[in-house]
């Protein structure tokens, strides 16, 4: 008997073993599936690089922001739209820029300076717009209208291999207090580190866990839209989307905000003094909480792109 429970107890944790292997197996398989729906949004600039010892002026794709690529559905068409924080759409409006360059995952192994990804205007020929933003202004959400006329000769031939990756918009989820979820983005400190070394806007995905939810009861709107989560977002993450994988892959939410912990450094429990600038030392560390808007406001923004589309067709554009 002594044997046979031994031999039954080996047997459970080779199981146990496998289960794990299995789903880190599993983990992958949806973290690939996620990324296919992630976009880095940015602008192209004029740059310098050194060959040679000599500089030379080179164009590359700027990393903006991330966001999701789904759809709008007007009748019977669908129209490609990447969702994304409203004011990474504020800030080429603001700085008078003319086009947004939407740039997919399966890009990040092209060189920023060889490919730019699509352009697409911020009005059309006939002036109606190709982004949108909720029409609260306290949530911070907006999309990108990518119309097949602006698709370039790469994103066609690649959406005719593979096929466009658009994420069903009404797979949306609330999670629970604790919920691990996985921010995805474009984190602009791997090319600022590295400089001209490294030119290549990389997708990731960066675990967080759920801080703070509003209650099912709440009425104060300044509140009741967003979710708190503790992460290490950074600078390229703003407007991409939060999954969570807890039975399958669902959109949390948009990432907005982040902020990072910053605290006084103490020794013998006293702050410790730069004694050139003389202010207190601080330490900062990626580490902090970052606000997401909530998924079901991704879904109201859908709609009400869908009936703002419909109702420039049926006004002429106006």
């Amino acid at each position: 008997m002594k044997v046979k429970a031994l031999l039954t107890f080996l047997f459970g944790i080779i199981n146990i073993q496998i289960a794990f292997s299995q789903s880190n197996k599993d983990f992958e398989k949806d973290y690939l599936t996620m990324r296919k729906s992630v976009f880095g949004i940015g602008t192209v600039i004029t740059d310098t690089i050194i060959n040679n010892g000599k500089k030379l002026p080179i164009k590359r794709f700027v990393t903006i922001g991330a966001g999701l690529m789904t759809y709008a559905k007007i009748d019977t068409n669908v129209i490609t739209n990447i969702v994304t924080a409203g004011h990474v759409i504020k800030f080429f409006k603001e700085n008078n820029l003319t086009s947004i360059y939407l740039r997919p995952s399966w890009a990040d192994t092209i060189r920023t300076t060889d490919y730019f990804g699509v352009q697409v205007p911020l009005t059309n020929s006939d002036k109606t717009p190709n982004t949108f933003l909720y029409p609260d202004n306290k949530i911070d959400l907006g999309c990108i209208l990518m119309l097949p006329g602006y698709y370039d000769k790469t994103y066609r031939e690649k959406i005719l291999k593979d096929g466009n990756n658009l994420f069903p918009y009404n797979s949306m989820t609330t999670p629970y207090l604790g919920d691990q979820v996985w921010i995805g983005g474009y984190p602009d400190h791997i090319e600022s580190t590295i400089q001209n070394n490294f030119l290549y806007s990389i997708a990731t995905f960066k675990p967080g866990y759920i801080a703070w939810k509003p209650s099912a009861n709440m009425s104060n709107t300044d509140l009741i839209h967003i979710t708190l989560v503790e992460s290490n977002a950074t600078h390229g993450n703003s407007g991409g989307p939060v999954f969570s994988l807890q039975d399958k892959i669902e959109l949390v939410g948009i990432l907005v905000a982040g902020f990072d912990d910053i605290d006084s450094v103490y020794l013998n429990n006293k702050g410790v003094i730069d004694p050139i600038t003389k202010q207190a030392l601080i330490a900062k560390s990626r580490a902090g909480v970052s606000i997401i808007e909530k998924a079901e406001y991704v879904k109201k923004l859908i709609q009400f792109v869908q009936s703002e589309i419909d109702r420039l067709r049926k006004s002429g554009g106006k």
